[in-house]
């Protein structure tokens, strides 16, 4: 641990697991990044225990990033909670400050975090690809008192893997993009080749919507992803006989 109680993943150590217990108390800042967690370099594993009660100006439960691009930091989150840290800037839960770093949740919850200054993530701010999946909950976190879960940088995206698709075990995240999406531009939050795993996601602002783009066809779907669009949007229509098929939406109260 370092003088202001954070627990840094030091640059001779490869990786560092945690199966249970509590992480709390961390207050960094002052010197900026991780309030619980700073990962520099290596892996950084999640099996179990909590990370609550921590504070930073960046990534106040965990943040992960290294001081340069010749040396890859890495969070893998399996089980565990993250939940009621307060960052200043970005990324409440978690924060991945480059786009060559990792993250990869496939279970546990991060939820009840706080971002004060910005609407950077709530739960998790990534400034690179991350993969999700299994049972990971991101939920209930908000940034500047709006709700703001999982905040992807421009041109970020989500690989899903393995999700579970029903019960209390359901993957379910909350999703906010940098770029805002309009209703010419929708904006894509999951990888190509994504199939409909729609319902494992809800936007944070109501004026938008996930929906499934299906832009391959069955046979081939390595063009198909999740994307964010504006909650007015009607497209792809098609009519055949009296039948009318509509892979947008549009909300009517």
């Amino acid at each position: 641990y370092d003088s202001t109680g954070t627990h840094e993943l030091l640059e001779d150590e490869v990786a560092k697991a945690i199966t249970g217990g509590i992480i709390t108390g961390g207050n960094n800042n002052n010197q900026g990044n991780g309030g619980g967690v700073q990962v520099d370099r290596g892996k950084f594993y999640l099996y179990g225990g909590n990370i609550v009660g921590n504070y930073a100006k960046n990534g106040a439960g965990v943040h992960v990033g290294s001081k340069t691009k010749d040396v890859i930091a890495s969070f893998e989150m399996s089980g565990g909670t993250i939940s009621y840290n307060k960052a200043l800037n970005g990324g409440g839960g978690v924060s991945i400050s480059n786009a060559y770093e990792e993250f990869n949740m496939t279970g546990g919850e991060i939820t009840n975090n706080v971002v004060v200054n910005s609407a950077y993530g709530g739960g998790v701010f990534t400034q690179s690809d991350i993969t999700l999946g299994g049972t990971a909950k991101i939920t209930n976190n908000t940034a500047k008192g709006a709700t703001n879960n999982v905040c992807l940088f421009t041109g970020k995206t989500i690989t899903l893997v393995n999700p579970t698709t029903n019960g209390d075990d359901k993957m379910q995240i909350g999703v906010t993009t940098f770029a805002t999406p309009t209703e010419s531009k929708p904006v894509q939050i999951t990888a190509d080749g994504t199939a409909d795993y729609s319902s494992h996601f809800f936007s944070d602002n109501d004026n938008y919507k996930v929906c499934f783009n299906n832009k391959g066809t069955e046979e081939d779907t390595t063009d198909d992803y999740l994307e964010l669009r504006t909650a007015y949007a009607i497209t792809n229509n098609t009519k055949e006989d009296d039948k009318t098929t509509n892979n947008g939406y549009i909300d009517v109260d």
